[in-house]
């Protein structure tokens, strides 16, 4: 049994990242590749299908290696290792995967040049400023549940504190082995709920910045754009919502361990680790339906000028692809060019002051944690 979950907090960690880094030409817009801007009717050019096809098996040859390794170290019964082993896994594979990227985003962007895809094209670009409507993203209502379920687990400690163990397990290694140990007080009760805040303000902003984020509006078909991305926001919009409510509710089991409700260490693994692996089915299951910007999306196209008129080129403000850096864009919060998501514009102030806040914000959960379960 404790092999088994060993393997699947493996997987949940290795997955996500070495899915996402394999099928990254395949999910972003067929305007881009590897964070390279190209024209969409040169998406399927044989020279870029083959670069595609080579950046993938690379990917999955890679990658699948390391998690070879991962799992063999398991079967071998070196569990006590799989921690240390899983953290350098993790930092090789976004090291080499992340330098084959770069590899194949220097080769497209080669190609674009040697070829002139872009010349001979009208580049516009379109700008869509018309306020989000409450259809296109979940309700900010849904966030009182948050609220709610914080507040039930406070209750919920503070009613059965008389049962609480002496001495609470708080942290297990991938055997189920108690590694770590808090002495009762009334201080334990609130880490729980402290957690839940935490994450609730993760998700709250993550909303935020979902219904505010950039709109991009493909120049060759404007109609269309709008529509793939009115879906493509209001699916992760609330995946955001039930995602946080899927996560509060987790730490509210994990409440329930601390007053002795759940005491069996593999039915509260089961339960802990349970939601992580929903919530990421659900992210790779979105992510291959809807694409990045609705991109996989079927829909009727409207406009005729898909070859004539594309977007305008702005290489210049994506550093590998990766980074967008633009002083000039006013725009805080916009689309990913590799991978699925939002990124924040690195050449306006604002975006640094919000990569500060949640740093002090996270240091400050840790401390608070530190001094909630010594």
């Amino acid at each position: 049994m404790h092999v088994l979950f060993t393997l699947l907090i493996i997987a949940t960690c290795f997955l996500p990242i070495y899915l996402l880094f394999a099928f990254i030409p395949y999910l972003s817009r067929k305007t881009e590749c590897l964070g390279v801007g190209i024209p969409e009717d040169h998406y399927d050019a044989p020279e870029l299908s083959i670069l595609r096809k080579k950046y993938r098996n690379t990917i999955l040859g890679v990658g699948g290696l390391i998690i070879a390794v991962v799992f063999l170290t398991v079967f071998m019964h070196m569990e006590q290792f799989a921690e240390i082993v899983l953290i350098v896994s993790l930092l090789m594979m976004f090291g080499t995967e992340g330098g084959i990227y770069l590899h194949y985003h220097k080769k497209i962007k080669m190609l674009k040049n040697e070829k002139g895809w872009m010349r001979g094209k009208v580049q516009t670009l379109v700008a869509d400023t018309t306020p989000v409507s409450g259809k296109e993203c979940a309700s900010p209502l849904w966030f009182i549940l948050y609220a709610l379920i914080i507040i039930l687990t406070i209750l919920t400690g503070l009613l059965f504190f008389d049962t609480m163990p002496d001495r609470v397990p708080i942290k297990f290694d991938f055997q189920g082995n108690v590694i770590r140990w808090a002495d009762k007080s009334t201080g334990l009760i609130f880490f729980a709920p402290l957690t839940q805040l935490f994450v609730s303000i993760i998700f709250i902003l993550t909303h935020i910045s979902i219904r505010n984020a950039k709109r991009q509006i493909d120049a060759s078909n404007p109609e269309e754009s709008k529509k793939r991305i009115f879906i493509f926001r209001k699916a992760w919009s609330y995946f955001t919502v039930f995602g946080g409510l899927i996560m509060l509710l987790m730490f509210g089991i994990m409440q329930l361990s601390f007053i002795g409700i759940i005491s069996n260490p593999s039915i509260l693994m089961a339960l802990t680790v349970g939601p992580v692996i929903i919530l990421v089915a659900a992210a790779i299951t979105l992510s291959v339906k809807v694409g990045q910007g609705g991109s996989r999306i079927n829909i009727k196209r409207y406009g005729n000028d898909r070859g004539i008129v594309i977007n305008r080129d702005d290489d210049q403000y994506w550093k590998y692809g990766v980074f967008y850096i633009n002083r000039s864009d006013p725009a805080i919060i916009l689309e990913k060019r590799a991978g699925i998501g939002w990124k924040l514009n690195f050449g306006q102030p604002l975006s640094w002051v919000i990569i500060i806040s949640f740093v002090l914000l996270a240091v400050v959960f840790v401390i608070l944690s530190n001094r909630l379960t010594q």
